[in-house]
């Protein structure tokens, strides 16, 4: 992949990689925001340290599990929202329906073959 600046890095577990980088996937959710994840800054999309994809941040939206809705969903590259939530209690098994979670959304900028 061409170097390309970037502002952070933003870690995808492998499953998530194909649809990153076809633009299925179009946001993640997190439990918490690093401070360079800031709209219009752009993140180095990694995956067990290796860059995949240069995205760039277009939203950051405060939410929380029972606020989520099937627009999110497809997003997140999911069906609906009952797929989200099986995949973040599997990754966050004590999430409250309640808890703050933050949506960022994202653009593919550039993303290795």
């Amino acid at each position: 992949m061409t170097a390309m600046h970037t502002d952070g890095n933003i870690a995808f577990l492998a499953a998530y990689v194909e649809a990153i980088r076809t633009g299925k996937k179009r946001a993640t959710i997190r439990t918490r925001v690093h401070p360079t994840w800031q709209v219009g800054k752009r993140l180095a999309a990694t995956c067990k340290g290796k860059t995949f994809a240069v995205l760039k941040v277009t939203r950051l939206i405060p939410t929380s599990l029972q606020a989520l809705t099937d627009l999110d969903a497809r997003s997140l590259g999911r069906s609906n929202v009952e797929e989200v939530r099986e995949g973040l209690l599997t990754i966050y098994p004590h999430l409250r329906e309640d808890a703050p979670l933050h949506l960022v959304r994202f653009l593919v900028l550039h993303a290795s073959p």
